[in-house]
């Protein structure tokens, strides 16, 4: 329903809102209102808020709101849902129930109730009962209406606390001591805190000081030291009180807190024993005391005086205090480090002086005279500093001087006497100097020469306390030097003397003696010559090596002196210089001067360098050692050794080559000097025996090699020049195979040896054979020279190695013979010329064979063969020429032969000849025997022998045959005649054109042919049959040709 605008009344009425419902209930009442809330506010107020219903039988005239026994009714005008109506003049911590009800025309709906309580007042006051160092005891007024519980929070910058009470007192144990906190009292009803709290603020006690101590600080007062506690505290001031043992009567002292506190309690009586407390106070508020106890010092003696200080002891007096007390002290403590001091007691009616003694000497003291009484002594307020009289240097010595000046030397070491010096005093001639003690030498200048001079000495210490001390005196004496200005000079010059005068020093009274130095410049030799001043000659010390002869006359008056036994033409100086007690003085010297020339000394050729070459000699020798002038020229003598003849070179060098001399050869050489005045002398160290070096050999020449078997070369050669140029020569002879790395190497040594054999080559190959001469030199290294020529050869064949490839095949349609194909031996396998190939094979238990000649070209056939699948398994070997040997064998493949065909030769049908001794005839002729019987053979038909061919076993004569007709076999295989201008004689035909061997049957199934017997045959006639002569050294294959019909 549509809301009319509210206008709130407040209508007092005794008639209860049920009985206005009752009476109306004729018509419809409206409906209770919507979200009802009913909130605390304070301690006196409650808010009731509501909205319309959102559906009502009866229209609301008005709200009527009752709480305990009050009633108050809402009129709306006009307004806005939702409606809040204020509940005020309420009891603070009280629950109320309130209840709304909607009123219509004919009453009111049946109400909504809602329950709330106002807020709790707080406690009116609250108060702190007591306080100390670890918390706060408070109490405070009971809370009028409601309370459930109190809340207590206790609160400071860095730290809050909060208890729940039922009671009004609490003690509160809190962290910081003397420190301030804020309290708060809260009352708690029905979950509801107070708003304002009763507060008060309270401080803790401060803790006391952590602790105390006294210490005497004199007589009349005391030292106090105030630890301030551990952990946190406040506290802003510190208080001290002290009084006398069994006194009343107390003082006290404040002060700011800082850390640490230290305080002195002056005007105390002397000698008295205090109790003293310590506290920490802050706003009001002290700390518990700590406590102790302490006496002050007894009073001291007074004006001390101090007299009579030397190096170890001093004496001291003074007046004695009033007052009581036992004894005095008189204490001399050291101040410097590892003084050592003295304690003195004077009983209290004793003498007032006493003398410390047994200190160190130059040391700082500390005086003081002090009363004593049982375990207490007076302070030191009448002491006074002195210090000991420090001692001497340990050595005070003149260490040097010159003609005007002194040197001193100071070592101030006392080892474990402290002895403390500040600055020496030095009192020389009335010149007065003054020098730190750290230094250790001191130089005074400007005295006067050739004098004896006193040297007096004093050491002061200072000390930082305005002390200082001075030592006793001491007194050195020290000598200044003679002066130099003696003019010296050399006068009567010979070539082997002169004489030196000069004049006397200042004081010469002092001088004892004259120093000469005779120095000889050109050889740095050096004489010394000692004069007595007022006598003669003491002595002469010759000085590196020089000699000197004394003269008989030395006059002191004109002081002069003759020096002897100079050497000629060098150049001299003399040094001389006065002596007195205190040393030798500063030297004067003459000019430089030479002696006059005389003929040279002896050349030291043992000492002198030598380069030997190999037919020269250069040598380099030092001057002699006394040239005695000026060295004009040198004349140099030398002869072979053990020879008659004696040679000579001149040079105005003290160096020269000689040349033209024969290698490896002794020599000895002699060098004789010459001045202006003549030849030098010889002695023995005049000559030496030199050696020419060990030359570079000669060539060899005329080189030859000869192979003598298939694996040496005997060489031999000359010599260019039949001369050794060195104790040892030695020859390498090397053979060069070539088209090959491979060499060999012999050496032979000795100069006379001219053959040798080089073994371990390789067979059947050329060589170059060179010959070197080699000569040991002086370094253990050699010298060498490649021959002028060189030689060439081949070894002799060997027995060949395998050949290379070796195959057999059985061939189509045959079945008596095999095609074998192979191929030559290859490198090293190759030993020699193939003279002809031999396949041998077994067959029924005998070994067969087959000879190939090297024309063939490397095929051939194999028969006759068993027929009809026999398996054969075939060995090649080599036969070279000139060798007695067969090669190794090369096995060759397994094959079998075909079926059937004719029967094949029973000798072997192609081989190499290989007759016995007796059918040699000649070098140029063979006779062999010829088995023909197979041609009568059944199994082979009607067969017809062509003929015989001769050839080199390395040709391959079968497969040719094998390919051309009888006709070709004529034309194709010359006769001797023709083939005999071939070159080289290859193969030939030794048979007529209508040869057949029935023409030349003999006994039996054999024939004889000779081959190479024709030797008288015209070779020029074709026509003639012609098979001889064979050429010497050559193997040769002969191959039989036949055919069935």
């Amino acid at each position: 329903m549509a809301l009319r605008s509210l206008l709130l009344l407040l209508i007092i009425s005794g008639i209860h809102a049920e009985d206005v419902a009752a009476e109306t209930t004729e018509n419809p009442v409206p409906g209770d209102p919507d979200a009802v809330v009913l909130r605390s506010v304070d301690s006196s107020n409650l808010s009731l808020t509501w909205s319309n219903p959102e559906s009502s039988p009866a229209e609301i005239v008005s709200y009527s709101i009752h709480w305990n026994s009050n009633s108050e009714n809402v009129i709306y005008t006009e307004g806005d849902a939702p409606y809040t109506f204020p509940i005020s003049e309420l009891d603070p911590g009280t629950e109320y129930e309130v209840t709304i009800k909607s009123v219509g025309e004919a009453g009111s709906s049946p109400g909504v109730s809602r329950t709330a309580s106002t807020y709790p007042e707080s406690p009116a006051n609250v108060w702190i009962k007591s306080e100390n160092a670890s918390g706060l005891e408070i109490e405070w007024d009971e809370a009028v209406e409601g309370v459930d519980a109190y809340n207590v929070l206790v609160q400071r910058a860095d730290f809050s606390l909060s208890k729940t009470l039922n009671a009004t007192s609490a003690f509160l144990t809190l962290p910081v001591l003397g420190g301030s906190y804020n309290v708060s009292i809260f009352t708690e009803f029905n979950n509801l805190t107070s708003e304002y709290p009763a507060t008060v603020s309270a401080r803790t006690v401060p803790p006391p000081p952590g602790n105390i101590s006294c210490t005497p600080h004199n007589a009349t007062s005391l030292m106090i030291s105030l630890q301030t506690p551990e952990g946190e505290f406040e506290a802003e001031q510190f208080r001290v009180t002290y009084s006398i043992q069994e006194d009343d009567d107390v003082d006290e002292i404040e002060g700011d807190l800082t850390e640490p506190v230290q305080v002195v309690l002056a005007s105390l009586v002397p000698g008295t024993e205090y109790d003293i407390e310590g506290f920490l106070v802050i706003d009001n508020l002290t700390s518990e005391a700590v406590a102790t106890q302490c006496s002050t010092l007894l009073d001291a003696a007074t004006l001390l005086s101090l007299s009579d200080v030397n190096e170890t002891s001093l004496n001291a007096s003074w007046e004695n205090p009033e007052g009581s007390y036992d004894a005095l002290e008189l204490w001399c403590q050291g101040s410097s480090p590892g003084a050592l001091g003295d304690l003195v007691t004077i009983p209290r009616d004793g003498p007032t002086h006493a003398v410390c003694s047994g200190l160190t000497s130059g040391a700082l003291f500390e005086a003081s005279v002090n009363t004593t009484q049982t375990n207490q002594s007076s302070v030191q307020s009448n002491n006074k500093w002195v210090a000991t009289a420090p001692l001497l240097p340990t050595a005070f010595n003149v260490a040097g001087s010159s003609s005007d000046a002194l040197n001193l030397t100071f070592n101030y070491d006392h080892g474990s006497d402290v002895s403390q010096c500040s600055f020496y005093i030095v009192n020389v001639s009335s010149s007065v100097y003054t020098i730190p003690c750290s230094d250790t030498e001191l130089l005074i200048p400007r005295l006067g020469s050739n004098w004896l001079h006193d040297v007096q000495l004093t050491v002061m210490s200072n000390y930082s306390e305005g002390v200082s001390s001075v030592s006793e005196e001491g007194i050195i004496q020290g000598w200044t030097l003679p002066s130099n200005r003696l003019n010296p000079n050399i006068t009567d010059i010979e070539s082997r003397q002169f004489s030196v005068a000069w004049i006397s020093p200042e004081n010469p009274q002092n001088v004892a003696a004259y120093h000469l130095y005779v120095m000889n410049v050109t050889n740095d030799c050096l004489l010394f010559i000692s004069l007595s001043a007022n006598e003669s000659m003491d002595e002469i010390v010759p000085l590196r090596n020089c000699d000197g002869e004394l003269s008989e006359i030395f006059d002191p008056g004109n002081l002069t002196y003759l020096v002897g036994g100079l050497t000629p033409y060098e150049q001299y100086s003399v040094r001389i210089s006065a002596v007195n007690p205190g040393g030798v003085g500063t030297e004067a010297a003459t000019e430089l001067t030479f002696t006059d020339e005389d003929t040279p000394g002896c050349v030291d050729l043992q000492s002198a360098e030598f380069d030997a070459g190999f037919d020269s000699i250069g040598i380099e020798w030092n001057p002699p050692n006394q040239p005695n002038g000026i060295i004009t020229k040198y004349t140099i003598v030398y002869q072979m050794e053990g020879g008659n003849e004696t040679l000579s070179n001149e040079t105005d060098t003290n160096e020269i080559v000689i040349h033209e001399l024969r290698p490896f050869t002794s020599y000895e050489f002699t060098v004789l000097a010459h001045t202006r005045i003549g030849e030098g002398e010889i002695c023995d160290q005049s000559s030496s025996t030199q050696d020419t070096k060990i030359g570079v050999p000669h060539p060899a020449v005329n080189v030859q090699a000869i192979a003598i078997d298939a694996h040496s070369i005997e060489v031999s050669w000359d010599m260019e020049h039949d001369v050794s140029t060195g104790p040892i020569t030695y020859f390498t002879v090397t053979a060069m195979e070539h088209d090959s790395s491979f060499e060999e190497v012999v050496q032979l040594e000795g100069f006379h040896k001219r053959k040798a054999v080089v073994r371990g080559l390789n067979a059947f190959r050329d060589y170059t054979v060179e010959v070197v001469t080699f000569v040991y030199n002086e370094t253990n290294g050699t010298y060498s020279t490649p021959g002028k020529d060189a030689a060439e050869a081949m070894t002799l064949p060997s027995p060949s190695g395998p050949v290379n490839f070796f195959r057999v095949e059985s061939i189509q349609g045959e079945c008596y013979h095999m095609l074998a194909e192979w191929s030559d031996p290859i490198g090293y396998n190759r030993t020699g010329q193939v003279e002809r190939y031999q396949v041998s094979w077994i067959e029924d238990g005998e070994t067969k064979k087959e000879y190939f000649l090297p024309s063939v070209n490397f095929r051939g056939h194999i028969d006759p063969l068993d027929p009809n699948d026999v398996e054969y398994e075939f060995k090649m070997r080599v036969e070279n020429e000139d060798v007695n040997e067969l090669g190794e064998p090369f096995t060759s493949n397994t094959e079998s032969t075909g079926r059937c065909g004719p029967i094949p030769p029973s000798d072997e049908g192609v081989g190499v000849i290989t007759p016995t001794q007796s059918e040699f005839k000649s070098k140029s002729k063979i006779v062999i025997q010829v088995d023909v019987s197979f041609i009568d053979d059944s199994r082979n038909g009607a067969l017809d022998l062509q003929g015989i061919i001769i050839g080199d076993a390395a040709d391959n004569l079968i497969d040719e045959m094998l390919e051309i007709s009888h006709e070709q076999l004529n034309v194709t295989f010359h006769p001797w005649s023709v083939a005999i201008k071939e070159s080289p004689v290859r193969v030939f035909r030794a048979t007529p054109d209508d040869w057949h061997p029935t023409s030349l049957l003999q006994s039996g199934s054999n024939y004889e042919v000779t081959i190479g017997d024709d030797e008288s045959c015209d070779r020029n006639n074709a026509e003639v049959y012609c098979n001889g002569p064979l050429n010497s050294g050559r193997t040769y294959k002969r191959v039989k040709r036949c055919s069935d019909s």
